[in-house]
């Protein structure tokens, strides 16, 4: 598969640059001057939406855009059905970085960023895997990096097979370049509805509609890679759930979504309805909280909470593991066998794992030669000599 990567090299060495997302963290007289305590600020809000257009090709559309967008708060705009030809990266008189991809030969489709001007030196690469599926990733600190994934997925009219890429390319685009915060959002032409069953944990109960065989096929790949579909998490009038409508008004529908691999980044959903450019579908927008030092501080505790050591009879650890999983019954439930492996790794760990003691500095011995001191010093009950000895004593303890 070709692949084409823009890389914007003024934004990679600047190395000691971080991106303060939110526009109160970046300017360093919110800390009252201290440039340093403006540096330590871990935490920045980011919006990020969705919307397709169903066409930029003038520029006078992309202007009528720009304008719509300044009466809401956001930070990068992922764009579908630009309709535009060719890849390009093109920075607008208004600031903003523009790149978009699209077929060279016809104006059909294309997917897009509008990236706000005060992320331009945070770009750290732009990518495009097909037509249809492109990412940005944008540096959040000298430590972490957000990647951020805009789709176009196939209509209901065409075949299964392109489907199939489409997904391929996404799954591409996930595993593409690691980052520690990804974002997944485009026009899916999926309706995917409300969770059916506790194992769709992928889902949430606020959902819209039902669902349809494009929206199974979009449940099974966000099962698979343990990604979560938020617009289903939050609670939201109908009338502001639904991102399509036909043209005869009748029919709406919600397939235009946003995607994370980590829930608790998003903090709010909604649909817009203030964009009037035109276009059939509405703006889906989510404001995401990073926090880079809470982050941390979980993979730093998560790394140094390793109390196990390896066991020291392998085949009786997995002997053990066999033991308690002989007798479990095939049931429905994917639960029910978490819950029995979960089970029998526990045991297994418990019987050949055994927690590590920590070392101790003093011996009994050398505690209670100290605690001797202690009391003969409070009572004065002892000669200058005895204390001495004493002292010795713990001394050549310590020393062995």
């Amino acid at each position: 598969m070709p692949t084409v990567k823009t890389r914007l090299p003024q934004a990679s060495r600047n190395k000691n640059s971080e991106s303060r997302i939110d526009v109160k963290s970046v300017c360093p007289t919110d800390s009252g001057g201290d440039k340093h305590l403006a540096k330590r600020k871990t935490n920045s809000t980011m919006y990020v939406a969705t919307y397709n257009a169903r066409s930029l090709l003038s520029e006078e559309r992309l202007t009528e855009l720009e304008y719509e967008l300044d009466h809401i708060k956001w930070d990068v705009v992922g764009l579908c059905e630009i309709r535009r030809r060719g890849e390009h990266l093109v920075n607008l008189k208004s600031g903003h970085s523009f790149y978009f991809v699209g077929d060279e030969n016809s104006s059909f489709g294309g997917t897009s960023f509008l990236i706000h001007k005060r992320h331009r030196q945070n770009i750290v690469s732009l990518k495009k895997i097909s037509n249809r599926v492109v990412y940005l990733v944008l540096r959040l600190s000298t430590r972490y990096e957000i990647k951020i994934i805009q789709v176009y997925a196939p209509t209901t009219d065409h075949p299964d097979e392109e489907v199939d890429i489409f997904y391929d390319d996404v799954d591409f685009a996930l595993k593409d370049e690691r980052t520690h915060f990804t974002i997944l959002r485009g026009d899916f032409n999926a309706k995917m509805g409300t969770k059916s069953y506790p194992t769709e944990t992928s889902l949430g109960g606020f959902g819209l509609g039902d669902r349809n065989e494009r929206g199974e096929t979009l449940l099974g790949f966000l099962l698979q890679n343990n990604l979560f579909q938020m617009n289903s998490f939050f609670q939201k009038r109908s009338a502001r759930k639904w991102t399509w409508k036909s043209p005869d008004g009748r029919t709406k529908n919600e397939i235009d979504f946003i995607i994370t691999d980590k829930r608790h980044i998003v903090k709010d959903l909604t649909v817009l309805n203030k964009l009037t450019t035109r276009s059939d579908h509405r703006l889906v927008r989510a404001r995401i909280e990073l926090n880079t030092g809470k982050e941390r501080l979980k993979m730093i505790k998560k790394a140094g909470s390793r109390s196990w050591t390896k066991p020291a009879d392998l085949e009786g650890f997995q002997r053990c593991i066999t033991e308690q999983l002989q007798d479990y019954t095939q049931e429905n439930s994917i639960d029910g066998l978490n819950e029995n492996i979960t089970n029998a790794l526990l045991e297994s760990q418990n019987r050949y794992c055994p927690k590590t003691q920590r070392e101790e500095k003093l011996s009994k011995f050398t505690k209670r030669l100290m605690d001797k001191r202690r009391a003969t010093r409070s009572e004065q009950l002892t000669t200058v000599d005895e204390l001495r000895d004493i002292n010795k004593q713990i001394s050549k303890a310590i020393r062995k």
